[in-house]
């Protein structure tokens, strides 16, 4: 049993601090199912004096368990930290992990991984022991004020401090404004401006879990907000950046193709992420391979900064015709255009990109159209969906990761992947006008 645990904690701290960087004993414990984010959460509002009491194992397995992650991390030879918690409470104050003081220097050390600098772990410790965000709650059952006695409706907020619900007039948090999640430039720079703020998260039924909604943030850091985005011309609504853009182009009068000079439109899918990443584009079916490339990096939105490569699926032959090819001079040369590759409707192939991320987009041949009068000039982008992840990313795996931790502001990366990122980033962006604009310098 001591060395299944063993192995149980082994995994989960690998696990994390191959995600995160770094992983503490409070990681550990959720990912072996010691700890659930019900009695996680009750903890850091303040409504469990201590963690321990929290769970549900023994006493004796826990310790075993702690014990497993110090000696984890000490063979590997991490650097650690001890890290302080503090409640988010109205009153913050510093979270009690045991009343054993053994055990609890135990829980408050986080291991980081070799590849951290000094200055990142330096710069997590100091954003880490800061006081948390303020939680409330958009209920889903009706409750009553333990302050006042008022009832509070189903789809209001509430404030748990001490395990007793709060209005938001008796937390103090009355003035504040609603701010719904979606225009994350917005969010971001309201909550910086705003001297008192708050998330709202929600208990989603279906996934067992408390998901965030939006900020509770003061009315005039709104305003200020909107007046400096507008101001550097960057603020963008939640209705006014629509998932789907389709460019303007009329193929109405563009014919099917009559097997001679042909337009290819192409629908290229970025494999492993979700929602999907996409854009239809249309090229010359004579466009070579190389300038294909360029034409698939602009249109993306990537960097052209890393190593590519294309793979088509090349035709099954028998065995005698695989043994002639030994006895040919030469190889054949392979078609070096995109209709010598793929000649037929409905025939797809792979173009990889940045061989360390492997991003892996999936080109479709749509439709053959016939190049005349009606035809756009080419290459052109006619729809697509969502932006392209950040260059070193991570590729899909970790693209996944930091979506996760910029949108819950109570995940440890949050801060540092904003700052990572940058304001002008929002995956749910794009802009068919600006794809165009980079594809008019190429020729094809």
């Amino acid at each position: 049993m001591a060395l299944a645990l063993e192995e149980r904690v082994r995994k989960a701290a690998d696990s994390h601090l191959a995600e995160q960087g770094h992983v503490c004993a409070i990681d550990v414990l959720r990912g072996i199912g010691f700890l659930d984010q019900t009695h996680y959460f009750a903890w850091v509002n303040g409504r469990a004096p201590f963690l321990e009491g929290t769970m549900s194992a023994s006493q004796a397995k826990i310790s075993a368990a702690l014990q497993a992650f110090e000696e984890w991390g000490r063979a590997l030879n991490l650097r650690d930290r001890e890290v302080i918690s503090f409640s988010a409470t109205r009153h913050s104050r510093q979270l009690r992990f045991s009343d054993d003081p053994e055990r609890s220097t135990l829980y408050s050390r986080r291991f980081f991984s070799p590849l951290s600098s000094d200055a990142e772990v330096d710069r997590f410790q100091a954003r880490v022991s800061s006081p948390p965000d303020l939680v409330v709650f958009e209920i889903v059952r009706e409750s009553k004020c333990s302050a006042c006695g008022c009832e509070i409706p189903t789809g209001a907020f509430l404030f748990m401090e001490a395990g007793d619900p709060h209005c938001l007039p008796c937390a103090e948090l009355g003035g504040l404004v609603y701010l719904p999640a979606g225009d994350r430039k917005l969010s971001r720079r309201a909550h910086q401006l705003s001297p008192v703020s708050a998330v709202v998260l929600r208990f989603s039924r279906n996934r067992k879990r408390y998901e965030r909604q939006g900020l509770l943030v003061g009315e005039e850091a709104v305003h200020q907000a909107e007046l400096e985005l507008s101001t550097k011309g960057t603020a963008q609504s939640k209705t006014a950046i629509p998932n789907h853009q389709q460019v303007s182009t009329n193929l109405s009068g563009v014919a099917e193709w009559d097997g001679t000079t042909s337009i290819y439109q192409l629908q290229i899918t970025l494999l492993g992420v979700t929602p999907a990443v996409w854009r239809r584009v249309l090229v010359p079916g004579n466009v070579n391979l190389p300038k294909l490339h360029r034409v698939i990096q602009r249109t993306m939105g990537w960097s052209n900064t890393h190593l590519h490569k294309f793979e088509f699926k090349e035709k099954r032959i028998s065995p005698e015709e695989h043994l002639k090819k030994f006895f040919e001079p030469r190889p054949a040369a392979q078609p070096k255009t995109l209709a010598g590759r793929v000649p037929n409707r409905g025939s797809k192939f792979k173009y990889i990109y940045d061989f360390g991320d492997e991003w892996v987009h999936e080109v479709l041949v749509e439709k053959l159209l016939l190049q005349d009068a009606a035809t756009p000039p080419l290459p052109v982008c006619v729809a697509g969906q969502r932006a392209c992840p950040p260059e070193d990313c991570g590729g899909a795996w970790g693209y996944k990761h930091l979506l996760e931790a910029i949108d819950d502001p109570c995940h440890p990366d949050h801060e540092e992947r904003l700052d990572w990122l940058g304001d002008e980033f929002d995956p749910e962006h794009f802009d068919v006008e600006a794809v165009n604009g980079r594809l008019k310098r190429i020729k094809c």
